[in-house]
């Protein structure tokens, strides 16, 4: 589907940032405010686990770096993607606003050429003076929302470390060779570790990162983590 944009000024120019939701909650812009019309930009995006088959996001528009923090026009998910190991899959993401404020997002994988699905909902035209607003939100909110997407990155990267260590546990060729005590300790630091993000969900990013680093050199020691 296509939609009329909120930020489409009369001299043909984006008023508000389009983009993409990010796994870890990040917004990534992909056709910046101040864009003239018509404009085509593209990313890539890729999946976050190993054999997914599905990648979704919701198409964001504002200037805040954290998608959930700006107006949601819809959600795009991208179905039947290369069967991989995560990260290898290549997703194209490609948008185009015409001359007369139309967004139309397309997606697709690089390899299997699979089409995109994908729903925008219009959601009609903000008043200049509420697009205004926003961007002076968006300068006034920057500290804070840069320590939002800073937390975003680390905890993230803890989450999916411990996914990943999780997996590397159910694996019977890496852990045939472990003596029980070992592996047991493994688990243990595995869950202990999930426990921890459950009941911190919002720490400082140093808090995040300095676990990762503790838990990475703990694991390692007893077992390769990938």
């Amino acid at each position: 589907k296509d939609a009329k944009l909120n930020g489409v000024s009369i001299h043909g120019s984006v008023l508000l940032s389009l983009g993409i939701s990010c796994a870890n909650g990040k917004n990534m812009i992909i056709i910046p405010r101040g864009s003239k019309l018509p404009v085509k930009r593209f990313t890539n995006a890729t999946t976050i686990r190993d054999k997914q088959r599905n990648v979704g996001f919701d198409i964001v528009e504002g200037e805040r770096p954290m998608a959930a923090d700006n107006i949601k026009l819809g959600h795009v998910t991208v179905s039947g993607i290369q069967i991989a190991k995560r990260g290898v899959p290549k997703i194209e993401i490609a948008m185009t606003i015409n001359e007369d404020g139309i967004l139309i997002v397309t997606g697709r994988d690089i390899t299997t050429h699979v089409a995109v699905t994908a729903t925008v909902e219009n959601k009609g035209n903000l008043p200049h003076d509420a697009v205004r607003k926003m961007i002076r939100q968006a300068e006034k909110e920057k500290f804070n929302d840069d320590l939002k997407m800073k937390r975003a990155e680390r905890k993230t990267e803890l989450v999916y470390f411990l996914e990943r260590a999780e997996n590397a546990l159910k694996d019977e060729n890496k852990t045939k060779n472990l003596k029980p005590a070992d592996k047991a300790q493994f688990e243990q630091y595995v869950n202990d570790y999930k426990t921890w993000v459950e009941k911190h969900p919002d720490e400082i990013p140093s808090a995040y990162q300095r676990k990762y680093n503790t838990l990475y050199y703990a694991l390692n020691k007893i077992m390769p983590v990938k």
